[in-house]
């Protein structure tokens, strides 16, 4: 047992979650990032599906196009090899976040076992010290578990989104850039920005 009656295990804990918040801090650019492009590509997308639905209600059988019978179908097929070209993109940028989202549950889940390892020697008044550079172990724990989880959800559900795509719908193709756009909710933003600077001083600390 360390100096004031800090047991070893608090300081393994803690560069554990400096670990885990200076690699949520070292995704969040790459994330947004790779949201706003898979954002720009499903507005091609859209774009795509649009003119799928117009080449589905045109009538070429009351235009001089009637004298070739297969222009449809070679249209459609060429708007389909656009789209899947566009979803190759696409899934390429999803693979970023998954990538980002396995680093950041990679480092909470080692985290937590650090703490399951030195639970029973660290008291419950040692979890809420706090000193000004170094917020108490109980709340970065809540806070690195929350974004763990909210960078989990966000990213199941944007792959659902993906896997739903299919060109017998296009009304949901057409909805989806919006969709997309409206998956993380503000607050979500927010409070990983929010705990990035509350941690801030604590992730310069050496020990």
């Amino acid at each position: 047992m360390s100096v004031r009656g800090r047991p070893d295990g608090v300081r393994a804990v803690r560069a554990a979650l400096r670990s885990c918040f200076a690699t949520l801090e070292r995704a969040r650019p790459t994330w947004e990032q790779a949201v706003d492009d898979c954002r720009v590509l499903l507005v091609s997308l859209a774009n795509l599906a649009d003119q799928m639905e117009c080449l589905r209600e045109a009538d070429l059988r009351s235009s001089l196009l009637i004298s070739l019978p297969d222009l449809k179908s070679r249209l459609r097929a060429a708007l389909i090899r656009a789209a899947e070209a566009l979803r190759r993109d696409i899934d390429s940028h999803a693979m970023k976040l998954q990538t980002l989202r396995d680093e950041i549950s990679r480092e909470w889940e080692i985290c937590w076992q650090r703490y399951e390892e030195h639970a029973a020697d660290i008291s419950w008044h040692t979890t809420l010290e706090r000193s000004p550079t170094c917020p108490a172990l109980a709340d970065m724990l809540e806070w690195m578990d929350t974004a763990e989880k909210q960078r989990r959800k966000e990213f199941f559900t944007r792959k659902v989104l993906l896997q739903r795509i299919c060109y017998d719908d296009l009304a949901y193709m057409k909805r989806l850039p919006d969709t997309w756009a409206q998956v993380a909710p503000q607050r979500d933003k927010a409070f990983i920005h929010d705990t990035l600077v509350k941690v801030s001083f604590f992730l310069e600390e050496k020990g």
